[in-house]
């Protein structure tokens, strides 16, 4: 299994070849638990293989496979894998995506974005806030990661659309 980048969108895929070239497989959906459902085909949903040649490539290969087994004995996806999901899926929205949260800093829940680093929802303004009350007290002042890092080896830089919080920007060096 992999992730693709499909439209406005970010989807596990079974692949169907086992070429270097992955192309050919079927989406796949996870249940409430977060477990891997097989792409079993039913009257009137399309679960047929697709050619994915065209799509991004997130990741060629998670590790784990979707098998045939239903309910309690379906595999769990791997929290790193939701986790990788959900920093690519907020990358490709620049922080703007659907939630039903709050800031985390005021729980205010009006115009928020999403760090694609952190995760964290908040107000650009409360991140910027709390990045200078961290920077007073000589926390968060050293950046860890370099752009050229990130680009080679998160993002094509041609495509990125980087959505970081003001805490998660003291942590990356652009140059």
């Amino acid at each position: 299994m992999g992730i693709i980048e499909l439209g406005s969108d970010v989807r596990f895929v079974k692949w169907t070849t086992a070429q270097d070239r992955r192309a050919d497989g079927q989406l796949v959906d996870l249940d409430k638990r977060n477990r891997i459902k097989y792409p079993m085909p039913i009257p009137g949903r399309p679960t047929a293989v697709q050619n994915f040649s065209s799509a991004y490539m997130v990741h060629p290969h998670l590790g784990v496979d979707a098998l045939r087994y239903a309910g309690e004995h379906r595999a769990d996806m791997p929290p790193q894998h939701l986790t990788l999901r959900s920093m690519w899926q907020v990358g490709i929205t620049n922080g703007r995506i659907p939630q039903e949260s709050s800031c985390f800093i005021c729980k205010n829940s009006e115009r928020l974005i999403t760090c694609a680093l952190c995760l964290s929802t908040c107000h650009e303004s409360c991140a910027e806030a709390l990045d200078q009350v961290s920077r007073r007290l000589g926390g968060w002042h050293r950046p860890i990661v370099n752009q050229a890092e990130i680009s080679s080896r998160w993002f094509d830089p041609a495509r990125a659309r980087i959505a970081f919080c003001a805490a998660c920007m003291t942590h990356v060096e652009f140059r």
